[in-house]
């Protein structure tokens, strides 16, 4: 008992060693934060878009406390940081040592406590009591040592443009790092210890009453912006050096002190004296003074006084404010490791008893109370519910808990207990299979039963090492297995304190990613920033009238809010941070001479409408703004046109005469990949490119999970530290974001320095918009509740119908939240898209509208968490869904929303990543242009391929449609006869052409392409695609082409170590080759991880790699498919083919080439792969594959797979067709010639047209019972230089009409009259248009399709794969006269062999 109390004090002691811990307060306008202690301090200001009121975020970093209570304490607007529990009363002393004090004590503390438990070990007394005496009081003793050592991380955030009318810091030990701050009164006193010699940084500073700053270290203030007359200013140094810069045209006093001449630039007027050994200038800055002016004072004081009229800005027209710095907030250091985390489960709401009775888990004396029935279960699991955590491989994670019984047990007897992880054990209970726990419990630590047997509580600490890494969901639960009970005492188990641990992790681990890919290469943008020249910036240019200067104005009046405010003619307006009331303005109109221009500086606009013919600018392409600029867009839902006509309302119109400018900092990269996966609980990810990402942004960590709309695991957080690729977060992730050498999901920054953002209509999905129809150039801006839900043209950011461009981008932009769409380009070409990054979207996010829009240019963007509009598009018919335009559907396709959706494919697209949706890439079929275009009937979008498809990656998408995928070409959008869109979501056709010669074919081309977590990767309805360089990894198929498709050099992986994969992604299939008509050639791939599947009853319920399609009679494959240069990594043999026997001609015919035999593990010579059928089994060298139900025979040269048509009326007849053929089967095929000595070698013949098989051989038909009188026989696929010698049964003494005929040959050049020849043998020499042989018993006929010429347009071929082409209209037809008109006969084998 007495080991229970050391464990108890030693972990006390422990827990007191390391503590970490977060704590946000919301302010007011006046804020005051006091050091009452010596606590190290670091105080800063982050600029946060998504908060209305300021917040204070104080994080422990160093040393060690209980609780930051302890330290912090809030009340009447002041944080008072030290002791507070002592200073305010506010109960015991929850002082603490420094880590270093605490360490070294807690060691003197152990050291001490084994020397007395050394003793106790022979006398457990009084021993026992000192012993217990001792630990008490070192607890006591650890806890009454003064703060020091102790340090807190201080963000003071703030929402874009907030004015403090108070800032008042009070500080002992503290590095103070401001950044963009609006105060009218600031106090920092950095003196109260004049021991403290810690530095003082502000830049951009604006004062509009008084300052005061003093610190016994260096104060350096980096652009000083003065705001009203009278206000006094006093910097001082007790130690360090002072310097000031102001910034634009200062008027006032002047007046500073330094121990040794101090340095001034600018045009004040001064005299210069010296005071008690110290040099002290005085002087004033006159009006007529235009600029700022730098005073450096080492060891000095400056005192001043402004002289602007009170209560605005500077208006002398040179007068400008201090350029924003580029450089955010400083980061904190990035500890050597996050810390462990233990989270407590004590809720009655946490547990549940999994077992047979009807058991209730109860809460007593705060403990989790387990009251058995009498004759309780033998096994039982007292499990958590809603365990979130992922366990990692190999990471040492704990369990701990207390236990006690209610009472001794009487007649029952533990005999194990076990801490175990079970797989969702929350299913009916079965009686023969219990709850299903021995099928699911995975893993399993086990603890003695003797443990389960005390009365007084217990304490046990569990060390769990997972073997495999384990996803979310998963339970955690203790397992108790006892024998019956038989005595009169019901068992009762008591537990408390449940915990569970998260281990540390190093902050520097090894092993990071370096390469996202191993097939592909996934395109990049240029590491480089864009060069800035600002003696080019717009506001810095001369001739600008200030927005806040009557005299700008008519009437020398500033305009009022309420007004609509058109600017002067011909006039340049320059907005600086002082110019604009708070108020909501109704609207702004530049004029098509004028220009409003925004001032680098931290300004707020408050608005409902802007028009622009002019030109407006927040920064320029070569001058991008530094400051935060935000843009607040007010107005009810309305369909008015209150910008201008056809422009709607809430937004910036711009007109084709006008530009719009709009340019803020540059981040990059604004999306990069994860470089290792983020478990549930981490605050630390690791990136793979570098970026210069800033404290308090916003970053979002896409989701590892297929069904992203049902499990919503996108996370976003805010940047806590940086520090090169390693971001830490603000509060831990409660999801795995994964990332392997395989794939990885993106993290993508949200927040840029210039905002706009709607602040009401949200519940009606109606933010602002922007429309621009002329040249516009935008990068560096974060939109934020943005685009009207179902009204066309009102979208977040919108190109509208302006023809080619020649200047114009949308670069490095963000879009959050939006009602309706990201970035849109209608009616408008040349336009680039580029760094973007959108997340939360209603509808079609990267958007071209009506199909005419070409040559621009998509890349670098990130798609994520791409919602539809309504129902998604469903359906498990290759047709999909029809939708109608409606109120609440204005745009019907957008019922398949996707991340892209590209109406024109003739636009380059690279580089870009998506993240959820319908599809993350849409390429819907328009056979003529919608909208404004759908005038332009003799244009075809759908008929254009892709001008470039490259280095684009996908994940999580494609679950809504049965034949959904990450990249899908189908479905198709028509105006209908009133006007309105009609969208079918599935199967369509597409023929893409050249442009400037429609009668030559071009193929759609995708090149490296990486897909994961998808329905099927890329699926493609159209008729001529070429996918080459893809990669696909844990989708349910890697892709489905249709037409003639080529897949080349790729990998398939049917399972990473993505622990979250859905289980409905199973099976894993590499490729399903079509049942009728496609063309399809897979090229020099490798499979990957492909293994049975448990359970699977069929081969199409199991992870194959080469996927039959037999579930049809009707449509049955010819000669479709081929391979070439298959390799095998970690796959089994029998995954290789998949073929499922079904009674259908598709299953009977299943077949492809093999043109090296590497698909089935013999590379080198090629090979033959056909059905379960022996009609496959055609020559010596075939071998039957029981795992694969399939043949595999060598492939001889020149011999082909064929098909034909056996079309006769009341047996085969092609015009009524049965997919279930009950009772429809009419004969069989028979294989003869070249050896083939026996007669099973068949296939039955349905009523269905269609027989595939191998050519240059003998085919036996008979027909059930009689041969029919008149039949024709379509030679659909017979290439030039193959045939098949047809022997079919007829009665002696039958007479013959054959001849050929061609549908299309109106002069029969085509119609070749047969006669009868001497001998088989003869037809077999012949060539197929002069001779039938009849022996008496067996017509013979040599089929062979006349209007082959062996020309390359017969065949698809590529990468030395060849597939020959279906070639329709050339029949045989054959009449037989037989005797007394009766064609009845038995089945004879032919005796031609």
């Amino acid at each position: 008992m007495n080991k229970f109390i050391y464990l108890f004090i030693l972990v006390l002691i422990l827990k007191s060693t390391f503590a970490l811990d977060t704590k946000v307060i919301e302010v007011n306008n006046q804020l005051s934060i006091s050091s009452l202690d010596n606590i190290e301090t670091k105080v800063y200001i982050t600029i946060d878009s998504s908060i209305s009121t300021p917040k204070v975020s104080i994080n422990h970093i160093k040393g060690s406390i209980e609780s930051l209570d302890d330290v912090v304490y809030f009340k009447d607007n002041t944080i008072h940081l030290g002791d507070v529990k002592t200073m305010f009363n506010l109960g015991s002393s929850d002082e603490t040592l420094s880590s270093s004090n605490r360490l070294g004590f807690n060691l003197i503390s152990l050291v001490g406590i084994f020397m007395v438990s050394l003793f106790t070990m022979k006398s457990t007394g009084s021993n026992f009591k000192l012993l217990l005496l001792f630990g008490v009081f070192s607890l006591i003793y650890i806890h009454a040592l003064d703060v020091t050592g102790v340090g807190l991380d201080i963000n003071i955030r703030v929402p874009i443009g907030y004015s403090f009318e108070k800032l008042d810091l009070q500080l002992k030990n503290a590095q103070v790092d401001l950044q963009s701050l609006i105060v009218a009164n600031l106090v920092i006193n950095n003196c109260i210890d004049t021991m403290a010699d810690d530095s003082i940084f502000i830049k951009s500073l604006y004062v509009s009453k008084s300052l005061k700053i003093c610190s016994n270290n260096n104060v350096m203030i980096d652009g000083f912006n003065h705001r009203s007359d009278g206000a006094s200013y006093e910097v001082k140094s007790t130690n360090g050096d002072v310097s000031v810069k102001v910034a634009g045209d200062y008027k006032g006093s002047i007046k500073f002190t330094a121990a040794s001449a101090p340095s001034m630039t600018g045009s004040c007027d001064y005299d210069s004296s010296t005071s008690m050994g110290k040099q002290v200038i005085t002087g004033s800055c006159a009006d007529s003074i235009a600029s700022s002016f730098t005073i450096d004072a080492p060891n000095g004081e400056i005192t001043w006084t402004s002289n602007i009229p009170s209560g605005s800005c500077p208006t002398t027209a040179s007068w400008r404010e201090s350029a924003q710095p580029f450089d955010g907030p400083v980061s904190p250091p990035i500890p050597a490791s996050t810390p462990a985390v233990n989270t407590v489960y004590s809720s009655l709401s946490d547990w549940r008893l999994m077992e047979d009775s009807d058991t209730i888990v109860v809460l007593d004396q705060g403990a989790i109370k387990v009251p058995l029935a009498k004759w309780g279960p033998a096994d039982w699991f007292l499990c958590r519910t809603g365990f979130t955590s992922t366990l990692t491989k190999d990471l040492v994670y704990k369990f701990s808990f207390d236990f006690k019984l209610g009472a001794a047990l009487s007649g029952i007897t533990i005999t194990k207990v076990s801490v175990v992880i079970l797989d969702y054990p929350w299913g009916p209970f079965n009686v023969t299979r219990g709850w299903g726990v021995a099928e699911s419990e995975i893993q399993q630590e086990f603890i003695s039963p003797d443990t389960f047997t005390s009365l007084d509580w217990v304490s046990r600490t569990i060390t769990i090492q997972p073997t495999n890494s384990f996803r979310s969901g998963m339970v955690l639960g203790l397992r108790v297995k006892m024998s019956a009970g038989s005595g009169d005492t019901l068992p009762v188990f008591y537990f408390r304190n449940m915990t569970f641990t998260t281990p540390t992790r190093s902050s520097t681990p090894s092993g990071l990613i370096t390469a996202d890919s191993k097939v592909v290469t996934l395109r990049k943008p240029s590491t480089s920033l864009q060069p800035q020249d600002y003696s080019l910036c717009p506001h810095l240019q001369s001739g600008l009238k200030h927005w806040h200067d009557p005299s700008t104005w008519p009437g020398a009046s500033v305009p009022l809010p309420n007004s609509v405010i058109t600017l002067p003619a011909n006039t340049k307006v320059l907005v600086s941070s002082c110019s604009l009331s708070t108020d909501t303005y109704q609207k702004i109109i530049v004029p098509a001479t004028s220009e409003l221009i925004f001032s680098d500086a931290p300004i707020v606009l408050n608005v409902k409408d802007i028009y622009v013919e002019g030109k407006f600018y927040i920064g320029s392409k070569d001058c991008r703004l530094n400051s935060t600029v935000q843009v607040n867009f007010y107005g009810a839902k309305t369909t008015t046109d209150t910008i201008s006509s056809m422009m709607g309302s809430k937004g910036i119109g711009v007109s084709k005469t006008g530009f719009l400018s709009i340019n803020g900092k540059q981040y990059h990269n604004t999306w990069s990949r994860l470089a290792q996966s983020a478990f549930p609980g981490d605050t630390l990810i690791f990136v793979q490119d570098n970026i210069n990402w800033e404290v308090g942004q916003e970053v979002v960590l896409t989701t590892s999970t297929w069904k992203d709309e049902f499990t919503k695991q996108n996370e976003v957080r805010k940047i806590s530290a940086i520090q090169g690729k390693k971001v830490l977060l603000d509060k831990p992730l409660n999801f795995l974001h994964f990332a392997s050498e395989d794939y990885q999901v993106e993290v993508g920054l949200l927040s840029r320095r210039i905002v706009f953002k709607s602040m009401d209509g949200l519940n009606d999905f109606f933010g602002g918009h922007v429309l621009m129809m002329g040249e516009g150039q935008i990068s560096g801006l974060q939109l934020i509740n943005m685009g009207q839900q179902n009204i066309k043209a009102r979208y977040p950011l919108h190109f509208h119908l302006a023809k080619t461009l020649t200047s114009s981008y949308i670069s490095d932009c963000s879009v959050y939240q939006s009602f309706y769409r990201c970035f849109t380009i209608h009616g408008t070409n040349n336009v680039n898209v580029e760094r973007n990054v959108a997340y939360d979207v209603y509808g079609h996010c990267y958007y071209l509208e009506d199909g005419v829009e070409e040559n621009n240019t998509i890349a670098y963007n990130l798609a994520a968490y791409v919602h539809t509009i309504g129902t998604p598009a469903a359906g498990e018919g290759q047709p999909g869904e029809m939708f109608y335009e409606s109120a609440a559907l204005r745009q019907p396709a957008d019922s398949a929303a996707g991340g892209f959706y590209i109406t024109n494919a003739y636009n380059r697209i690279y580089g870009n990543a998506a993240s959820g949706g319908w599809a993350s890439y849409s390429f819907p079929n328009l056979k003529i242009p919608i909208g404004f275009h759908s005038n332009l009937t003799s244009i075809n979008p759908s008929s254009r391929t892709t001008l470039e498809f490259d280095g684009n990656s996908a994940h999580s998408s494609g679950y809504h449609f049965w034949f959904g995928s990450c990249i899908y070409v189908g479905g198709n959008l028509s105006t209908q006869s009133d006007g309105t869109l009609a969208y079918k979501s599935g199967r369509v056709d597409r023929d893409t052409v050249d442009y400037n010669n429609p009668q030559v074919t071009v193929w759609m081309r995708f090149s490296n392409i990486k897909v994961s977590l998808c329905s099927s990767g890329i699926g493609h309805w159209g008729n001529t695609i070429e996918v080459v360089k893809y990669e696909s990894h844990d989708n349910k198929v890697a892709g489905t082409v249709f037409g003639e498709a080529l897949l080349d050099q790729a990998l398939v992986n049917a399972k990473s170590a993505n622990i979250e994969v859905d289980k409905s992604l199973a099976p894993n299939w590499g490729f399903q080759f079509y049942d009728t008509w496609t063309h399809t050639i897979l090229t020099n791939i490798k499979w990957k991880n492909f293994h049975p599947r448990v359970g699977a009853e069929n081969p199409h319920e199991d992870n194959k790699i080469i996927v039959s399609m037999t579930h049809s009679d009707i449509y049955k494959p010819q000669g479709i498919s081929a391979v070439k240069n298959f390799t095998f990594d970690n796959c089994d043999v029998s995954q290789y083919v998949g073929h499922r026997i079904q009674d259908t001609g598709a299953s009977r015919y299943f077949n492809y080439v093999d043109f090296d035999g590497s698909s089935v593990g013999s590379s080198g010579t090629p090979k033959l792969i056909g059905s379960h059928s022996s009609w496959w089994n055609y020559s010596s060298s075939c071998q039957f594959q029981a795992d694969w139900n399939a043949y595999y025979c060598n492939k001889v040269s020149g011999q082909e797979v064929v098909n034909i048509d056996v079309e006769a009326p009341g047996l085969i007849d092609p015009d009524v067709l049965v997919d279930v053929p009950n009772n429809s089967i009419r004969g069989k095929t028979t294989l003869f010639k070249y050896g083939q000595a026996d007669q099973t070698k068949s296939a039955v013949v349905t009523s269905n047209v269609g027989i595939t098989g191998i050519s240059n051989v003998g085919w036996y038909l008979y027909l059930n019972n009689s041969s029919p009188a008149s039949f024709r026989i379509h030679t659909r696929l017979i290439p030039y230089g193959t045939y098949i010698l047809l022997a079919i049964r007829y009665p002696a003494g039958t007479l013959f009409n054959i001849n050929t005929f061609y549908q299309w040959d109106y002069q029969n050049s085509k119609k070749f009259i047969l006669s009868q020849g001497a001998s088989a043998d003869v037809v077999l020499q012949g060539n197929g248009k002069q001779y039938y042989y009849f022996d008496g018993q067996h017509l013979y006929i040599k089929l062979v399709n006349h209007l082959l010429t062996g020309a390359s347009t017969e065949y698809f071929e590529r990468n030395g794969v060849k597939i020959y082409s279906i070639s329709t209209g050339f029949y045989y037809i054959i009449s037989a006269t037989c005797p007394g008109g009766n064609c009845a006969v038995s089945d004879v084998y032919p005796s031609f062999n």
